[in-house]
């Protein structure tokens, strides 16, 4: 896949994914799967979501639609921050 095609859905899905989260929160993008064949892309992000607190989202970004869809979540515990990698960190806000 040519890469400036991946990264334009890439930033494409990231305008619309920081609309959905909250600033004042940090978030990590998680696995990313891309799958060229059906034009999408299929990721995880860790935030913390009001009022259930961390958890794992799961989502496809449908590239032809330019549409995201929410496919589940998973609660997290805090101690499941600890272990996150500050590299796949994508919002770094501080609380105000």
């Amino acid at each position: 896949m040519e890469a400036a095609l991946l990264e334009g859905w890439r930033a494409s899905r990231d305008r619309k994914l920081m609309k959905m989260l909250d600033p004042d929160e940090p978030a990590w993008l998680m696995e990313e799967d891309v799958q060229v064949a059906k034009e999408e892309v299929y990721y995880t992000v860790v935030h913390r979501w009001m009022p259930g607190g961390w958890a794992r989202r799961h989502y496809t970004y449908d590239m032809v639609s330019d549409v995201i869809h929410f496919r589940g979540t998973t609660p997290l515990d805090d101690s499941d921050i600890l272990k996150m990698k500050p590299d796949q960190r994508i919002l770094h806000h501080k609380k105000r």
